[in-house]
């Protein structure tokens, strides 16, 4: 037994001292790798000092390998950034660095453990950035790599110690949220950066004239001004940034014609940079160049167009003279500059010129002639490319070859499309919109020069598919992505839809907050919507690198062409297309027969007032005898002007399909007269009596919302109906105050309606105390027809605070029965109809270039294919009847275009209804999206013969065999 205990010892030991000699041989391995990964990299960074390319490219990636073998991060980080500088900068190849560090940076070897290793990782991002702004031109690319920096340094590295990290990130991240038009983002990320330097106690992490700037680029130069005002009186502000701000005073006062200060500003920069000029080469050459750019625009001012040539042509020498501290843009800023000056000279071959030069600094390493175009693979998300193209076109109509100018106008909408994709702010793409729309005006007009020139329908064609994207263009890409065919698994599907429904609360706050004019509420709402949209853009970019095919989902949705219409168009359909200019207006016709149209019409003077008093007068019910014959003469005007040469092209055509635009957004052309007369209401040629007629946002939406509705999806029942009841006696909503005033805050109707409907159609009935905001959000989602019989409120001041209100306000409650467009945008509805019997549902503000920001449109960007919505406050005593007609009409097999239009024919023609017959009755009720009709999924009469039949037959054949059996 001892002998047996002295050998287990014995072993033991053995065993431990193994162990220990194993680690310790392990760790001196582990650390002769590290040495020897380590002693690679000093090598190659010694080959790069020698200037020996070749052997530092090698030694650099076996480096890198050899470091991520050894689990140096930080070693492996510094590798990666040397290699990538070297490829960048001194073997001129910023296209291959860059895409070294995204292959890098999308999979690092593992997550790092300590500040010195996050600090390496955030550096690494930062050194891609720097390669996209100041090499490649790829602001896309730098936008990424900046956020994922910031993103470290938020969560690992704000410190005072890290300061010189903030200033890079806020800097550039400004500056290139401000290229990309992220104005909103830009203003959250230069506020952090002064709210950082005030919190540590540092000067200067983000620059004041930078944040200038930033209202430069969006022509406030009152705000502009007090910024710079700002930074003049921040203490501890060197010389070279007074320089600055200077110079961007001089900017802001010559475009407000304040000529005087302008130069007074400028005088006062020159000074400044000659008494103290910077220690910095780079910066110096910088003010100097923003000197020689400001007396050229002062010499544009004044005509002297000579002068401002030569002006610009040294701020582009000394934008040259400092490479490093001047993005490739702004000398081909200056050089797009020039171009603008030899147009108004009349000169477009130079300014062709001009444009080729500028071309080639934005798109680094592909060579331009002279009145070359872009190819596709050439766009990119670079809004100076926009300017060049629009100068581009112009040059080309200048020089007579207008096909040339529609070429490159056609151009544009690609980079448009390249920017809003980078857009994590509405505000912003509606802001790109409006000022595409400018751009999409000049192209249609050379288009019509073109098409009445040749007659050639392919001008016509084009000019349609231009138009196209002017319309709903944000609502198409929402709704696309969502009905696109890609399943995330279920984790990963509900954190993304948190996410919508997370930015979408903060929105709605930050809306609220303004509205209430809470300066301290309105702050802090955009710095917590602007981190969590970070956040959510982050992890989007993360499931677009981890989730195979998710990334196509963001595809831009493609619109449709004209000769695609044959199969959107239903059967014995016309479509019209309108697209306003300030003073012409534009008809694409589509006839049932595959007749395709396109007119001009110069619109008068008082064109779009007309317009609004003709609703007016509707939607106020007038019945003032004068006023009404002033009406009926604008109905047929308006019918003459807008459709009347279309409508009489097209006699076969059974329906009407209305792509309004504008002010006709608000305009039920139903109520249009076909004949200058004036009749009672129910003997007046109203359009109505001639085709059911209804309205799509655009015809790509369109195209999208009849897919959504021949999709298959089970599990529905076929219609739910919401009325509920109001009681309070006071209310802080001014809107809900001013109803209670009138005597119109109890409905009835709503509650008739209700009923009636439910008793057509079955399903299920939500009344009174059972129709709240909260059981409306549980199960919306299950129903096939959807009736909200309610008050609706518009806003137009923040469509996003347009509500409908399901019952009394329940202030302070998760669900406040206040249901906003933001939270419905954010739902996923399976409802083949909504039928909104509210006031205002279909009216709201309309945004240039994007369309009628209402309620209806928030359920269509819900997913509902068709709405049936209300333009005005839709009088309580009418609506049950017109919904209930609707309804049965509906039932009966009628599209919900014509279930619609004879609903509307059999109130109007109804004796009893005489003195409602007034169009502010009726005319208001409008139809949206695919009007292809419900199948209710009843069987019919022949079915319930065949039952009785199908059983006696049965009970026969059974009689029988029982009988052959028993035999």
């Amino acid at each position: 037994m001892f002998r047996y205990r002295f050998h287990f010892r014995f072993f033991l030991r053995a065993l431990l001292l193994t162990l220990v000699l194993l680690s310790a041989f392990q760790g001196l391995e582990a650390q002769d790798s590290n040495s020897g990964a380590f002693q690679l990299l000093e090598r190659a960074d010694s080959l790069n000092e020698r200037g020996d390319d070749d052997g530092a490219k090698k030694m650099y990636s076996e480096a890198i390998i050899a470091l991520q073998k050894a689990g140096d991060l930080s070693n492996w980080c510094i590798a990666l950034r040397n290699y990538a500088k070297l490829l960048a900068d001194r073997q001129h190849q910023p296209f291959q660095a860059q895409q070294l560090l995204q292959e890098a940076l999308s999979r690092p070897f593992r997550t790092p453990q300590n500040k010195a290793e996050y600090s390496a990782l955030c550096k690494t991002h930062l050194r891609l950035a720097h390669i996209g702004i100041k090499k490649t031109g790829d602001i896309a690319v730098a936008k990424q790599a900046l956020l994922e920096a910031l993103a470290i340094y938020d969560a690992q590295l704000e410190s005072k110690e890290t300061a010189d990290i903030a200033e890079y990130i806020f800097l550039q991240l400004g500056i290139v949220l401000t290229r990309l038009r992220e104005y909103e983002g830009a203003a959250q990320i230069y506020q952090r950066g002064i709210d950082f330097s005030f919190t540590y106690q540092v000067p200067f992490v983000a620059k004041y004239n930078d944040f200038g700037d930033l209202y430069v680029a969006q022509g406030k130069d009152s705000l502009a001004l007090a910024v710079f005002a700002q930074g003049h009186r921040r203490k501890g502000l060197d010389d070279y940034e007074k320089t600055l701000l200077y110079f961007g005073e001089a900017e802001c006062y010559t475009r407000l014609g304040r000529m005087a200060a302008a130069q007074q500003a400028n005088e006062k920069a020159g000074a400044l940079l000659k008494a103290h000029p910077p220690e910095s080469e780079a910066a110096y050459w910088r003010c100097t160049m923003y000197l020689f750019e400001n007396r050229a625009i002062f010499a544009s001012k004044n005509k002297d167009r000579k002068l401002a040539l030569k002006s610009f042509e040294q701020a582009i020498v000394a934008a040259r003279k400092a490479p490093e501290n001047i993005e490739l843009r702004m000398p081909a800023g200056f050089m797009l500059n020039q171009a603008e000056i030899w147009q108004e000279l009349s000169r477009p071959d130079s300014a062709l010129a001009a444009i080729a030069q500028a071309l080639r600094l934005l798109l680094p390493g592909r060579k331009f002639e002279p009145g070359e175009l872009l190819i596709q693979d050439q766009i990119r998300p670079e809004n100076m490319l926009i300017r060049a193209l629009q100068l581009q076109a112009e040059a080309f109509a200048a020089q007579g070859n207008p096909e040339r100018a529609l070429l490159a106008y056609e151009l544009i909408p690609g980079v448009e499309n390249a920017l809003r994709a980078n857009h994590d702010y509405e505000r912003s793409t509606l802001l790109a919109l409006q000022d595409s729309r400018r751009r999409i005006n000049r192209a249609i007009e050379i288009a019509w020069g073109l098409y009445e020139k040749s007659e050639n329908s392919n001008f016509a064609q084009r000019a349609f598919h231009l138009s196209e994207h002017a319309r709903g263009l944000l609502l198409l890409e929402g709704l696309a992505r969502a009905q696109a065919d890609f399943k995330l698994p279920e984790g990963l599907a509900r954190e993304e839809h948190d996410f919508q429904v997370k930015v979408k609360w903060y929105e709605l706050a930050l809306a609220e907050a303004r509205q209430g004019n809470d300066i301290k509420a309105v702050h802090q709402m955009e710095q917590q919507l602007d981190q969590y949209k970070r956040k959510q853009a982050a992890f989007v970019e993360q499931l677009k690198d981890q989730v195979p095919g998710y990334a196509e989902t963001f595809r831009e949705p493609e619109l449709v062409q004209a000769a695609d219409m044959a199969g959107i168009l239903p059967e014995n359909a016309a479509l019209l297309a309108y697209y306003l200019t300030d003073v012409q207006a534009y008809i694409f016709g589509f006839g049932p027969g595959g007749q395709f149209s396109w007119r001009k019409a110069d619109l008068p003077a008082d064109f779009r007032e007309t317009v609004r008093d003709y609703v007016a007068y509707m939607s106020k019910l007038n019945e003032n005898s004068p006023a009404k014959a002033v009406f009926l003469h604008q109905s047929y005007a308006l019918c003459a002007l807008l459709a009347l040469p279309e409508i009489k092209a097209f006699e076969g055509s059974r329906s009407l399909i209305i792509v309004p635009d504008d002010v006709l957004s608000f305009l039920p052309f139903e109520t249009l007269s076909v004949q200058d007369v004036n009749k009672n209401w129910p003997d007046q040629p109203f359009l109505l009596r001639q085709h059911p007629v209804s309205y799509a946002y655009s015809v790509s939406l369109l195209r999208v919302q009849q897919q959504i509705t021949r999709t298959p999806k089970g599990g529905r029942r076929v219609f739910a109906g919401f009325a509920p009841a109001y009681h309070v006696a006071a209310s802080a909503d001014q809107q809900v105050a001013n109803l209670m005033r009138e005597g119109m805050y109890n409905l009835q109707g709503t509650h008739v309606e209700l009923a009636m409907v439910h008793a057509l159609i079955g399903g299920d009935a939500f009344d009174d105390s059972l129709a709240t905001e909260q059981r409306f959000k549980a199960v919306a989602a299950n129903y096939r027809i959807l009736l909200l019989s309610m008050h609706g409120f518009a806003n137009e001041d923040d469509p996003i605070l347009s509500r409908m209100l399901f019952g009394d306000a329940q202030t302070g409650q998760p669900d406040d029965n206040i249901l906003y467009a933001s939270e419905l945008q954010v739902m996923r509805l399976q409802a083949d109809l909504a039928v909104l019997s509210a006031c205002h549902t279909g009216f709201g503000r309309w945004h240039k270039g994007e369309g009628v920001y209402s309620l209806a449109r928030a359920f269509a960007a819900a997913g509902v294919p068709a709405t049936v919505m209300s333009l005005w406050r839709l009088p309580d005593n009418t609506a049950p009847q017109l919904m209930e007609a609707f309804f049965k009409n509906l039932k009966s097999g009628l599209p919900k275009d014509q279930a619609l239009q004879m609903a509307k024919l059999q109130f109007l023609d109804n004796p009893d209804n005489f003195e409602l017959s007034h169009p502010g009755f009726w005319a208001g009720v409008v139809a949206n999206g695919d009007m292809s009709a419900l199948h209710f999924g009843e069987r019919s009469w022949l079915w319930w013969l065949l039952i009785p039949v199908l059983v006696l037959s049965g009970w026969f054949w059974w009689r029988k065999r029982r009988g052959g059996s028993g035999k």
